[in-house]
């Protein structure tokens, strides 16, 4: 087990007993490596590969309030110019690889954020946002009228999305071990 079965909260909290509920068992990413050096030269190496996780900028849906899923609605105005905002700030700050979903929204935030680095975008449908099936384009208030109790009859469950999109960001960073890389 990669994970012990009972977890103990940090000293520092006010309830610090044992939790009764066990962690799931997670594979690492990547391993870590560090060596120590004298003080006077000290460094440390690592494997470690540093994910900048950024979200798309704004589209027409979502300012309607509009569930997107894996409907395509490319980035608006206010979502191109956040995407500009955030490749300002991340400017000075170098990254390897760039990568996004195949979903316009995603992929034009990308390529903005990007561009400065003169780095490529790498498409990956895995990176892709949950499919809500039947939801997508409606409101809150339209699933409510639609689908009484809010369950969605189609599209992937939680889990699928998670397994999904897990396995995506550890292919991904396990290309890029010791690297910085952004994922919109």
């Amino acid at each position: 087990a990669l994970r012990p079965e009972l977890t103990t909260r940090a000293p520092s909290l006010r309830n610090w007993r044992t939790t009764l509920a066990p962690m799931p068992p997670v594979e690492p990413v990547t391993t870590q490596a560090l060596f120590f050096r004298p003080r006077s030269k000290g460094r440390y190496v690592s494997d470690v590969t540093d994910i900048l996780i950024a979200r798309h900028g704004e589209t027409d849906w979502n300012r309607e309030g509009r569930w997107q899923g894996w409907a395509d609605p490319p980035l608006n105005e206010t979502g191109r110019s956040q995407a500009r905002q955030l490749a300002d700030e991340l400017r000075e700050l170098p990254f390897d690889a760039v990568y996004s979903s195949d979903l316009r929204r995603a992929r034009e935030t990308a390529e903005i954020v990007a561009e400065p680095h003169e780095i490529p975008v790498v498409v990956d449908a895995g990176l892709r946002e949950i499919d809500i099936g039947s939801w997508s384009g409606l409101t809150r208030s339209e699933i409510q009228e639609r689908f009484p109790g809010g369950k969605r009859p189609d599209g992937e469950t939680h889990e699928q999305h998670f397994a999904r999109t897990r396995d995506a960001v550890v292919r991904i960073a396990r290309a890029h071990e010791g690297k910085r890389i952004l994922i919109v």
